[in-house]
């Protein structure tokens, strides 16, 4: 069902779950209190993560209407965040600091 999707970031706070085929927003996260700067979906496309300006990094429920499930305090601007191959940990960078998240335990695993 996901690979109908893709994701897309912008300045103006928002994470767009856009339709492939369409081209059209088919739900707007707007839950950041900064520009949104990276975003990417887990390979079991059941869940999207984003970072911000905000200095957060957080998780979405794709298959319930983009819910939060859960938000990571990173410390200063997040500008990268990744999905491990086996959706398990996240990986998140500032311009000084690269944190590791446990996935299941919602935690920094690097500390």
């Amino acid at each position: 069902m996901m690979d109908l999707f893709f994701a897309s970031v912008s300045k103006d706070q928002t994470v767009q779950l856009m339709n492939k085929d369409t081209r059209r927003s088919v739900e707007t996260i707007n839950r950041h209190e900064g520009d949104v700067n990276g975003c990417d979906m887990a390979n079991l496309a059941d869940s999207l993560i984003s970072c911000s300006d905000d200095e957060t990094v957080r998780m979405w429920d794709i298959n319930n209407h983009c819910r939060e499930s859960w938000k990571g305090e990173h410390g200063s601007e997040v500008y990268g965040c990744s999905f491990s191959p086996d959706d398990k940990t996240i990986i998140t960078c500032s311009l000084n600091e690269i944190n590791i998240w446990d996935v299941n335990q919602k935690k920094k695993s690097n500390n």
